[in-house]
C-alpha cells in the first residue's frame, strides 16, 4: 500500500515533490515495521527485563542500522543507492520533459523502488528480530 501511494504521488508531474515524499514514506514504513516486530527502544527494554538480559545484550544480536538510531534521509539514502536506484533517477530525469511518458514512468519506477526498499527492509529487521529473540533463549 505505501509503494502504491508512491507511485500514486509520482504521477503528479512537480519536481521534488517525489522524492520528499518516498523519503517519508520509507521512513515511516520502517519506523512501523521496527515498532510491529518489537525492536524499537521500549520494546527491547521489556523483552530484556523479562528474559534477565541487558539491552545492550540484546542490541549486539541487531546488526541491521535501521534499529537503534534515527531513520533519516541519509539513512535511507545509503540503502537505495546501488546502480540500479541511480540509473532509474537518471532515466526519470531524462523523461521528465516528456510529459505524460516521464509521469507514467515516474509511477512505476517511484513504485518499484519504494517497494523494492520496502521488502528489504522488512526482510531485514525481521531477521534481526528473530536473532534478538532467539538471544533470550
Amino acid at each position: 500500500m505505501l509503494a502504491t501511494l508512491s507511485g500514486v504521488i509520482r504521477a503528479v508531474p512537480v519536481p521534488g515533490v517525489s522524492l520528499a515524499s518516498d523519503i517519508s514514506t520509507l521512513i515511516g514504513g520502517i519506523i512501523h515495521f521496527r515498532r510491529c516486530l518489537g525492536l524499537n527502544d521500549s520494546d527491547l527494554e521489556r523483552l530484556a527485563k523479562r528474559a534477565g538480559k541487558s539491552v545492550e545484550d540484546l542490541k549486539a544480536v541487531i546488526t541491521t542500522p535501521l534499529v537503534g538510531g534515527e531513520i533519516t534521509p541519509d539513512v535511507i539514502n545509503r540503502l537505495a543507492w546501488g546502480v540500479a536506484a541511480v540509473t532509474i533517477s537518471a532515466i526519470e530525469l531524462a523523461l521528465d520533459i516528456i510529459p505524460v511518458v516521464g509521469s507514467i514512468f515516474g509511477a512505476g519506477s517511484s513504485f518499484l523502488m519504494t517497494y523494492k526498499l520496502l521488502n528489504a527492509a522488512l526482510h531485514d529487521l525481521a531477521e534481526n528480530a528473530q536473532e534478538s529473540g532467539d538471544s533470550c533463549i
